[in-house]
């Protein structure tokens, strides 16, 4: 299964950062995490089960185990920002924004099932962690996360302090 090893500069800021949390990140599936578990041995937490549509979490349980700091970071493709959807043809703009709530910028959380809630908390209350920190300048775009990053690049969030509102 393993694929291009994950960027040591992600798994480096992950491990130095992550603290006493139980979970490495928090990442939409299992097959967006598969490669950084294979390369660090880490636990990462899969909010949408194998494929990302099975949510393993209410919002309110995931707020939880943010509070009491099981997991600190969050990775999801990028493409939940409107930048990805300014140049789409009509027709997949139209299914986009059926997906993904009206905004076809946020099309990841449409095709992570119920798991849009938490991307939105996470996105609204979690802080961008600046690409410079975790990635390298000549990583590919999906970050080796796996066959879910779809070639996307991805953002890391971290939601330590977060408040659960």
């Amino acid at each position: 299964m393993g694929g291009e090893k994950t960027d040591p500069k992600t798994v480096q800021f992950l491990q130095t950062n992550k603290g006493k949390g139980r979970y490495l990140v928090a990442v939409q599936s299992a097959t967006a995490g598969e490669q950084l578990i294979i390369d660090t041995g880490e636990p990462v937490m899969a909010l949408g089960g194998f494929i990302g549509s099975d949510p393993i979490l209410t919002l309110p349980q995931l707020q939880q185990k943010v509070a009491a700091g099981e997991v600190r970071y969050f990775m999801f493709p990028a493409a939940n920002s409107n930048e990805l959807s300014r140049d789409l043809p009509p027709a997949l703009k139209d299914m986009l924004e059926r997906m993904g709530g009206g905004n076809p910028g946020n099309m990841m959380g449409g095709m992570m099932g119920g798991n849009g809630k938490i991307m939105s908390w996470v996105q609204h209350s979690c802080k961008v962690v600046p690409t410079a920190q975790w990635k390298t300048n000549d990583q590919q775009a999906s970050s080796g996360l796996g066959a879910m990053g779809m070639g996307m690049n991805n953002q890391l969030y971290d939601c330590s302090g977060a408040s659960a509102q």
